[in-house]
């Protein structure tokens, strides 16, 4: 019968055999991390692209938007102001008459917009006081004297028109720009 012992050079050399398999094994598991790694990354990074193409067509697509909000607002600005202007050669206009003209060339402007779609129009008095909006009769009259946009229309009577910083309307609480 073989001797169950076994001797000493065959154990060193299943040792030997043992820790190589063992290295092998922690050597492919981290290579394996390693890809799999390496493919998340990639992925993300596919991903990441996707998402910034998508932000950018989107930014695109919303900078023509609100051009064409502007352009359409100008307009209507022109408008109002002509008709408002109309009416004080002949006298300074009163609530119900400046809404009136609010309401009228906004009614009139475009068969594709509506007030809604338009946003908010405003009339101040000289003295920076609400005195007519659009969609709103009677208005409160807030005192808009502390804005940005009505100082420097007061201080440079040549200018047409100013635009605000982005704030929280106190007329509707919404984020606009004035």
């Amino acid at each position: 019968m073989p001797s169950r012992r076994i001797t000493q050079p065959i154990r060193q050399r299943m040792l030997h055999l043992r820790r190589s398999i063992l290295a092998l094994c922690v050597l492919t598991v981290i290579a394996l991390w390693g890809v799999i790694f390496y493919a998340l990354h990639i992925e993300w990074m596919i991903r990441l692209e996707e998402e910034k193409v998508a932000l950018i067509r989107h930014a695109s697509v919303t900078s023509g938007k609100i051009h064409d909000s502007l352009v359409d607002a100008s307009k209507i600005l022109d408008a109002v102001r002509t008709a408002i202007e109309k009416q004080i050669s002949v006298a300074s206009p009163d609530r119900r008459q400046a809404y009136e003209i609010i309401r009228t060339v906004i009614d009139n402007f475009s068969i594709y917009n509506s007030g809604d779609t338009l946003g908010l129009l405003l009339y101040l008095d000289k003295n920076g006081f609400l005195t007519a909006q659009s969609g709103v009769y009677p208005s409160t009259a807030y005192d808009l004297t502390e804005r940005g946009y009505f100082r420097s229309l007061r201080d440079d009577p040549s200018r047409k028109f100013s635009i605000g910083k982005m704030r929280t309307a106190i007329t509707t609480g919404k984020r606009v720009f004035h």
